[in-house]
């Protein structure tokens, strides 16, 4: 009797003991089902700022195999993500023949840890269409393997992840409640699931590596923002290129109205709004600063909903790239075409004025040469100079609104050049200013200065306007200086007046063709062609003004040197 009783109480202590082991197992797999549940956020927040990109994402590795791609890509190419991995674009015949050399360059590159872009390519869908993109790649080390990263520009849709393990999850639960009894058989299937799980966890944290590597990269800015405008995600490019850090966004919303432009801000948080209530896409362009600094850059942004299961919006996302180069760019473009236009209409006039001065300098040149006075000689002399440079001036006008550029450039010197311009040009001053009842005052402070390259009478003419320009702009009178400076590899020019200044949007836009601010008067050609003549010399000219406090025109002309005689 007495052992079994002693049996029953070690059976009723090994079953206790069993019982406390099972719900330490239970309570590692409880452990376990909340470290996945971190890891599945983490990847679907990854994962939906990487499918969710305006861009198409692919990686692929140094012979050009396939190994993971975005929704853009798929819709780029019309090729499932399935029939890309594990294959070349070589197999695929995404690339016509003809640019298959241009990518096995550019894969070189990679090679050597090198990025590309942006390089244009056109690719041959599944379904035979052809889409033109611009491609930019990205060298990178994922799980100790060299690989490359592709984003190829086109927006469009993308994809939703899909959730894996709750269906495990259920059944663990289900089988630790049915068998109880059986805890040697629990115990295996609870090791094993525990073992699923940190293979799971693994497979994540790698997924997780993977996504924040396409997401971080160095040619954009990617931020998330909850529906009230507190920012969630700050990449490490935005707090690159704002100077702000991810800590400060996060504390203080207002910190985009303090980097945006103040006509641009009310903009953009319009266009915040409407994705919001829309539940669409927008996409504007919009001036930035950088903390601290008071230039402003351009950049593209675009901005997209994100949505819960019910389909309601729960999150937006800004992806934005800086495009101040492009605008650069543009306004050059914008100006080669005001020049294009400014050489059509250039070639009737001179050809008419040229018929004009002819009939000047034909006459001047006969009286100077039937006359004995040498006042009259002089003065006939004068003339006759005059109706040449003039003739020069509309000759060398047709050539740089028409693109037509001199190689004969020459040493010359500033200074002689600014005594003889303010010579010329001082008699004429000094009428108008008198008949105006005007006081013009010329200063010069010349330091001794190297040559310049370039050609005296487009010199001459280059002084002349800036003298005239500078009268005009004094109304009442004043003083213009010249000052010179050498700065090592150019030598400076400074032309300053006391006049009336011009505000910054007239200041950006003198040396436009066509552009002036006098009232009947003027053909806005004078200083574009001061600034074209300057450009093609290789120099450079800067302008600073403010209205009421006179205007300053700063000159970088290029040394001469030896080596440049022909």
């Amino acid at each position: 009797m007495r052992e079994d009783t002693r049996s029953k109480v070690q059976l009723l202590e090994e079953l206790s003991e069993l019982r406390t082991r099972v719900g330490e197992l239970e309570e590692a797999v409880a452990q376990h089902r909340l470290t996945e549940k971190e890891f599945k956020n983490s990847e679907e927040r990854l994962k939906i700022l990487f499918e969710y990109a305006p861009d198409g994402y692919y990686l692929n590795d140094l012979k050009g195999t396939f190994v993971d791609g975005n929704r853009v890509a798929e819709a780029l190419t019309g090729y499932q993500r399935e029939d890309l991995i594990g294959k070349s674009f070589l197999n695929l015949s995404i690339l016509p023949p003809g640019q298959i050399p241009k990518a096995a360059m550019l894969l070189g590159k990679n090679a050597l840890g090198k990025p590309t872009g942006p390089d244009e390519f056109t690719l041959n869908r599944k379904d035979g269409s052809q889409v033109v993109v611009e491609i930019r790649t990205f060298p990178v080390n994922i799980q100790n393997q060299r690989l490359i990263l592709g984003i190829a520009r086109d927006i469009t849709q993308r994809k939703q992840m899909d959730e894996a393990l709750r269906k495990a999850h259920d059944e663990l639960e289900l089988r630790v409640k049915e068998r109880t009894i059986e805890l040697e058989n629990i115990n295996e299937q609870l090791q094993s699931e525990i073992a699923e799980r940190r293979q799971a966890e693994n497979a994540l944290r790698k997924s997780e590596e993977r996504y924040r590597t396409l997401v971080e990269t160095p040619d954009l800015g990617v931020m998330l923002l909850n529906v009230d405008g507190q920012y969630q995600y700050v990449s490490p490019q935005v707090e690159q290129w704002t100077g702000y850090t991810s800590e400060e966004f996060y504390a203080e919303p207002r910190i985009g109205q303090y980097i945006t432009h103040p006509d641009d801000f009310s903009v953009m948080d319009l266009l915040f709004r409407q994705v919001i209530q829309n539940k669409s896409t927008q996409q504007r362009e919009f001036r930035w600063r950088k903390k601290e600094q008071a230039e402003y850059r351009w950049a593209s942004e675009t901005v997209f909903p994100i949505c819960d299961l019910n389909g309601e919006v729960e999150a937006v996302q800004a992806v934005f790239q800086d495009i101040h180069e492009h605008k650069r760019m543009e306004q050059e473009l914008v100006h080669l075409e005001r020049l294009r236009a400014a050489g059509e209409l250039s070639s009737g006039i001179c050809h008419n004025l040229n018929n004009i001065l002819t009939g000047i300098l034909g006459p001047a040149e006969l009286l100077q040469a039937k006359t004995d006075d040498p006042q009259f000689r002089w003065e006939v002399g004068t003339i006759a100079k005059s109706a040449q440079r003039a003739g020069d001036l509309v000759q060398r006008l047709h050539q740089s609104v028409c693109f037509q550029h001199e190689s004969d450039l020459q040493p010359i010197s500033l200074s002689v050049a600014i005594q003889e311009a303010i010579q010329t040009t001082q008699p004429r001053l000094k009428d108008q200013a008198e008949a105006h009842g005007r006081i013009i005052k010329i200063c010069t402070e010349l330091a001794n200065v190297p040559p310049i390259q370039g050609t005296e009478s487009e010199l001459h003419d280059l002084l002349v306007n800036l003298l005239l320009n500078a009268v005009d702009a004094m109304p009442e009178g004043g003083t213009i200086i010249f000052r010179t400076q050498d700065v090592g590899p150019a030598v400076q020019l400074i032309v300053t007046d006391t006049g009336i200044g011009m505000d910054e949007q007239t200041s950006r836009r003198v040396f436009e063709p066509f552009f002036t601010t006098k009232k009947d008067v003027g053909s806005g050609l004078g200083l574009s062609t001061v600034y074209n003549t300057v450009r093609r010399w290789e120099g450079d000219v800067e302008v600073k003004s403010t209205p009421t406090q006179g205007t300053s025109f700063y000159f970088r002309f290029p040394i001469w040197t030896q080596s440049e005689v022909p």
